[in-house]
């Protein structure tokens, strides 16, 4: 039986209310269903290609609207499929190094930093080193002033004055002289 609506009497009019049909779509096909209809099998152990929409700018990761119609990457959709859901800060990594491969043996959840490691591990992509210290094009300390600035706070002297000497903000020289930035330098 199909949705039905009713509609009022208006208060200008006197018409009777009375029941107007109101007309459905197709009925949507289950998530699990759609989902795959766009992946091709294959044989044997490879990967299962996603055959609906990649974006190649992205990677070449395949996406699937899902019922919310949010776009969602595929791959991502197939784990949550078969293990159910998955939080957004899990990373899916690829064994087959495919990303348009939705096969759930071929994916192992892990974070970014795990995912990032194996990427550079297997030379695909290219991730900077991150800039550190006077690398960086912002700045403000050195590393000789680093240690000038930790030798003063661990002899137990006040920070500000000596930022104020050097020119910084007074958490910029707190956070380097407790260590907090500026990791790299040793004293």
């Amino acid at each position: 039986m199909g949705r039905a609506a009713i509609r009022g009497r208006s208060a200008l009019s006197q018409e009777p209310l009375m029941l107007v049909r109101m007309k459905r779509g197709p009925k949507q096909k289950p998530r699990r269903e759609r989902f795959y209809e766009r992946v091709d099998r294959g044989t044997g152990d490879g990967c299962w290609i996603w055959t609906g929409a990649i974006n190649q700018r992205r990677g070449g990761y395949g996406y699937f609207y899902d019922d919310d119609t949010r776009l969602r990457r595929a791959h991502r959709v197939a784990w949550e499929l078969e293990h159910g859901p998955l939080p957004e800060d899990v990373a899916l990594m690829h064994t087959c190094d495919n990303p348009a491969c939705v096969r759930v043996s071929h994916l192992v959840p892990g974070d970014q930093a795990a995912n990032l490691a194996d990427m550079r591990q297997k030379g695909r992509g290219f991730v900077p080193p991150p800039e550190r210290g006077t690398e960086r094009y912002n700045a403000t300390l050195t590393d000789d002033v680093v240690r000038r600035l930790r030798r003063a706070y661990d002899s137990g002297k006040p920070i500000a004055p000596l930022a104020r000497e050097l020119g910084v903000r007074q958490s910029t020289a707190q956070r380097a002289a407790t260590r907090q930035s500026w990791k790299h330098v040793t004293d």
